[in-house]
């Protein structure tokens, strides 16, 4: 089985993103802007944590086209 991570290393002992057999598994994202800040409101938060997950999937060859399962946690349902 092919394997390899992607994405940036942190001081944290995580892996952002695999690959393995021709499917990226990315692990959980949370709405932490490039300059350290949590913008305000679910909208703002939610493009965070897509161009987090954009940046991810091109880094592993692919485009969000081609991403079949995501799961969603929030806080409040009506954000959903």
């Amino acid at each position: 089985m092919a394997k390899s991570t992607i994405g940036p290393v942190t001081n944290i002992p995580l892996s952002p993103a695999t690959v393995a057999n021709g499917f990226v598994f990315i692990s959980g994202r949370v709405p932490v802007a490039p300059d350290g800040a949590v913008p305000e409101g679910i909208d703002a938060q939610t493009r965070v944590v897509m161009d987090q997950i954009k940046s991810l999937v091109e880094l592993a060859g692919s485009t969000m086209d081609s991403v079949v399962k995501t799961t969603v946690f929030i806080t409040q349902k009506e954000d959903f």
